[in-house]
């Protein structure tokens, strides 16, 4: 099931002495196989230093090794059952920097990948038939012969028994490692402990693939090296998206209803990707009514509204779409609120008309709103009678007064409390409500 997830990631950092990573045997793991292949990502500290970032070596039948160069160069090599030697290199190694290289033999040819691309290619025979040698992280070789630890940090290493292809690796570059991939052997993540933390308790590194976990040896397991520090940034692709309140979206075929981070591994193309998805949800939109003599209004503001007759079907009303509705006959009707990409409707409401209205609404407006202490009421042509009344939203009514031949009225809100008024307004042949918010 998804879940919101943080994308803190933690790798290795190797103290260039003694610190290395262990696992017996694994060599066993790609004697049958097709090919090999290796990959990780790799930072550097010093380029004065020889230091071996992963593989298998015994200078004799079976290398397959990333090494560091003094200087700054990358040393790449395969060795065979008959000790035959293939080596690459590269010599534009950064310091401080991760990068991410890729070893694969398909035994025929040998390649070496970086950042995605390959950088080095040669023909190459033979085979590693041993099954007990040991594949090191953060060194190659053994002490007392060749042994190079990596003064640096290193994550995401993974082992396969074929090779990869150049489109495979530019995945792996922008997509990352996934369990489960054909032929995968290997698979440390590193996502144990806590970065720069205390992870004395830690003795093994874990294996995602679940066949041989590594042995943590000779690391001081506390502090910012020498431990669990943090690792490559991981490779996300992100997205996002927005729903309203009520609804849902589809992500890796699960229907998300609720904001956040979402992480999955989507297969399509050429390429599976890691994707985060960050949804957020509208607020609900306001769909209540207030109900006034003979009329209906919305009490949403900043939105669209169409008035729709609830006896009919929910049918639209040519014309009512302003936020008051008042209407030549009784009935029941509702309101369709849209605010942005939302919209809801309305429950329906009674609606009692007494008499015939010869014509609904008024040509009014008020200033300023909200307003303060005082409030400008005006006509589009004056009124031989107005009557005006003020209503809270309770529907009690605080104020009440009559005015005639006028089309302006200047109100008074001095002893009203904040909040949202009601403004009704009549004149013999026409009336209107409006809104008015007191602070």
């Amino acid at each position: 099931m998804l879940c919101s997830v943080s994308l803190a990631q933690n790798g290795l950092d190797f103290d260039g002495v003694d610190d290395q990573v262990i696992v017996e045997n694994a060599s066993g793991l790609i004697t049958s196989g097709s090919g090999i292949a290796l990959a990780c990502w790799v930072n550097p500290t010093t380029a004065d230093f020889y230091g071996g970032m992963a593989g298998f070596r015994n200078e004799l039948d079976a290398d397959f090794y990333l090494l560091q160069l003094w200087g700054g160069g990358l040393e790449a090599r395969f060795r065979n059952s008959e000790g035959t030697e293939h080596t690459l290199g590269y010599p534009e190694l950064q310091m401080g920097v991760w990068q991410f290289l890729v070893l694969s033999y398909d035994g025929s040819e040998l390649v070496l990948y970086y950042n995605g691309s390959p950088v080095g290619s040669m023909e190459a025979q033979g085979s590693i038939p041993s099954a007990t040698e040991p594949f090191r992280i953060g060194a190659v070789g053994v002490p007392d012969m060749f042994f190079m630890p990596l003064h640096g940090l290193v994550d995401e290493v993974a082992l396969w028994d074929r090779a990869l292809t150049a489109e495979e690796v530019r995945c792996l570059y922008n997509a990352g490692i996934h369990v489960g991939m054909d032929g995968l052997q290997l698979y440390y993540p590193m996502e144990q402990g806590t970065a720069d933390g205390d992870n004395t308790g830690i003795t093994t590194l874990t294996d995602a693939q679940g066949n041989i976990d590594g042995v943590l040896t000779d690391m001081a397991l506390t502090g910012t090296t020498s431990n669990f520090v943090q690792g490559v940034a991981p490779v996300v692709h992100e997205v996002s998206a927005t729903i309203c309140a009520g609804g849902s979206y589809l992500f890796n075929g699960e229907e998300l209803t609720e904001a956040g981070e979402y992480l999955a591994t989507v297969s399509g193309g050429e390429c599976d990707s890691t994707v985060m998805l960050t949804l957020e949800v509208n607020a609900a939109v306001d769909a209540s009514v207030t109900e006034l003599e003979g009329g209906l209004m919305a009490n949403a503001t900043e939105a669209a509204y169409q008035w729709l007759d609830c006896s009919e079907g929910y049918a639209v009303i040519p014309d009512a779409t302003e936020q008051t509705f008042l209407p030549d006959q009784g009935g029941s009707y509702a309101v369709l609120v849209t605010q942005g990409e939302c919209a809801d409707t309305s429950a329906c409401h009674a609606v009692v008309v007494t008499g015939i209205r010869e014509q609904a609404g008024l040509d009014a407006r008020l200033f300023p709103d909200p307003a303060r202490d005082q409030v400008r009421i005006m006509l589009g042509a004056p009124a031989a009678r107005l009557d005006l009344s003020l209503c809270d939203m309770n529907g009690r009514e605080v104020w009440r007064g009559t005015f005639n031949g006028t089309s302006t009225v200047d109100l008074s809100l001095e002893g009203l409390t904040d909040g949202v008024y009601l403004v009704r307004l009549a004149t013999p042949s026409r009336r209107d409500v409006l809104r008015l918010v007191k602070q």
